[in-house]
């Protein structure tokens, strides 16, 4: 089961007293710059088709791949809000049929330009290079969704819940986790507690619950009432968590055969170290 990172990027921030994600940057450079730093971990890069010209991808995706041994991966986003397409002076395309025709040409052209720039690479250079086309995954919600998932990404990027482990087959799925870990469990309570209850920017959270309503009142409410999720992980599933219970989580993943298990991590100064500390007693690097 690999374990990755994912560099997300946005161009707004959600206002607040912390203005969440009011500079992130696009997310290319900060992959680079893991996978320079990393040997084992694939990094999965957040492309959006409106802010990339799939040919560009295509041969920043056989360079890296080349230089970082084949862990340079993408996390396919579509989009659906309005103002995000034209900040990038792009048309809107305001059904999910749209972005998914437009992704499935743009998916194509990369794929291309990507095979090309790789032989380009190894014949030029005079490369040794088993090159492996970079995996890509999709969030995919509606009907059009799900079969472009099907047919062009190498897993259903999803969340699933800590009830479905137990109970399903997860082979063809990836999914992300938010895990607050700490070596005791009353360690990592406390920190859930001061993080997302004491200490929250509320206002950011509920502006992003907003944002993702479309406008629907119905989903507004509903949103709100998962505000928690929102605050932890953008809605992904949270992991509180002693290292014993982490421990026994991944291995369940990996039992009910999870194609790829992606981390949130609210910190990295004691989170990062205790998942890292799991992944290599476990012995699954090889």
């Amino acid at each position: 089961i690999p374990f990755v990172f994912v560099p997300i990027s946005r161009w707004k921030g959600y206002s607040g007293e912390r203005d969440t994600a009011a500079d992130s940057i696009e997310s290319i450079s900060l992959t680079s710059l893991l996978l320079s730093r990393t040997k084992f971990i694939k990094i999965f890069s957040t492309i959006t088709t409106f802010a990339y010209e799939p040919e560009l991808i295509g041969h920043i995706s056989a360079r890296l791949n080349y230089e970082f041994n084949n862990r340079f991966a993408i996390n396919l986003v579509g989009g659906w809000k309005k103002d995000e397409y034209l900040f990038f002076r792009k048309p809107f395309l305001d059904s999910s049929k749209s972005v998914y025709e437009y992704a499935a040409n743009w998916t194509e052209r990369f794929r291309h330009a990507e095979q090309s720039h790789a032989k380009t690479l190894t014949k030029l250079l005079d490369l040794d290079f088993d090159f492996k086309r970079s995996e890509l995954i999709c969030a995919a919600f509606s009907m059009e969704g799900r079969k472009f998932a099907q047919k062009y990404s190498d897993s259903l990027f999803t969340t699933i819940a800590k009830s479905q482990i137990n109970k399903s087959n997860l082979s063809n799925l990836s999914s992300a986790v938010t895990i607050f870990v700490r070596k005791e469990l009353s360690e990592a309570k406390d920190y859930y507690n001061d993080l997302l209850i004491k200490n929250c920017d509320n206002l950011s959270a509920k502006n992003f619950c907003n944002e993702l309503s479309d406008n629907d009142r119905l989903k507004s409410i509903l949103n709100l009432k998962n505000i928690h999720l929102v605050k932890s992980g953008a809605g992904i599933e949270e992991i509180i968590t002693d290292y014993a219970g982490l421990k026994e989580f991944i291995l369940k993943c990996k039992e009910k055969k999870l194609k790829t298990l992606l981390f949130a991590l609210p910190d990295y100064e004691k989170s990062l170290e205790l998942l890292l500390k799991a992944i290599t007693e476990l012995n699954l690097y090889n």
